[in-house]
């Protein structure tokens, strides 16, 4: 009877990572390469490479929960006056499953963006908290890896302030990525 017992046990301690992938679940870490757009209001776009990491854990086939740090781009610009982008966001990844290797999902959740600018000692930033949008696509190489894209809307932040004598700018920035995870 323990020997039974004993085997069944082992049994069922050896199918646990099948239904681990039959669930999907799991953490996951990535790294990202892209393109972000900055449309500041009154002076046009300008387009910069970004990088980013990410970390999160897949609860079902469906639903993700994910926390990214981005470098969204850097400037130097005449004069030795330098400005970089940055970003944190955590969000909830909801996906649809095409087939079992391509899904689509979208992006749903709130993004800490930083916006600094110095000048040799010099330096100001501002930061402020939105929503951040996004679509793309997943495609599953196989159980541990997969290649995504897309585009991310991380909201508007605002330079300056009326009250100092300084007109706001305001910097809307939305980006286009593609990156590799890779799924404990």
């Amino acid at each position: 009877m323990k020997l039974k017992m004993a085997f069944l046990a082992l049994a069922a301690f050896a199918s646990l990572p099948a239904l681990a992938d039959d669930n999907n679940r799991g953490s996951y870490v990535g790294v990202d390469l892209g393109s972000t757009q900055f449309k500041v209001n009154g002076l046009g776009s300008e387009r910069r490479l970004s990088l980013g990491a990410s970390f999160g854990y897949q609860f079902n086939e469906n639903f993700a929960l994910e926390n990214q740090i981005r470098r969204l781009g850097s400037w130097k610009i005449d004069s030795g006056i330098r400005a970089n982008a940055d970003s944190i966001n955590l969000s909830l990844i909801g996906k649809v499953p095409l087939n079992k290797e391509f899904s689509l999902y979208g992006r749903l959740g709130v993004a800490r963006n930083t916006v600094s600018v110095g000048y040799t000692n010099l330096s100001i930033a501002a930061s402020q908290t939105k929503a951040v949008l996004g679509l793309g696509g997943e495609y599953r190489f196989d159980k541990n890896f997969s290649l995504r894209a897309e585009y991310a809307n991380l909201g508007s932040t605002q330079l300056g302030d009326k009250s100092l004598g300084v007109d706001p700018v305001k910097i809307k920035v939305q980006q286009l990525t593609v990156g590799l995870n890779y799924r404990f």
